[in-house]
């Protein structure tokens, strides 16, 4: 018997951000809050979790929505595998300080 409208625990996405030009692929848990998820995200997208404002696309592209509510699961949005979440915040304190701390050679602790 096959099940259907189940979806995997995991998605992999592809992220990009205002703050740089390349993409990353990863896989995440669909149950982590955006919140949690935002946590993961500083490492890889170099800004502050309180500054990133979240967009999904799917795999095409096409813009789908925000990931705007902090308490919410991940798997609660239509995230699927191949979409992108992209960091849309530019912010002028996380881009400054991130500008000035990589022109020293260090790495911004959040």
């Amino acid at each position: 018997m096959e099940v259907t409208g189940l979806s995997a625990p995991t998605v992999t996405v592809f992220i990009s951000s205002s703050l740089n030009s390349f993409r990353s692929q990863k896989r995440y848990s669909r149950s982590l809050t955006v919140a949690e998820f935002k946590d993961k995200l500083q490492l890889v997208v170099g800004s502050p979790a309180s500054c990133m404002e979240l967009e999904l696309y799917g795999p095409d592209d096409k813009f789908y929505v925000k990931l705007d509510q902090e308490d919410a699961l991940l798997g609660s949005y239509p995230v699927d595998d191949g979409c992108r979440i992209h960091d849309s915040q530019i912010s002028s304190l996380a881009t400054g300080s991130a500008s000035a701390m990589m022109s020293r050679g260090r790495t911004m602790a959040v």
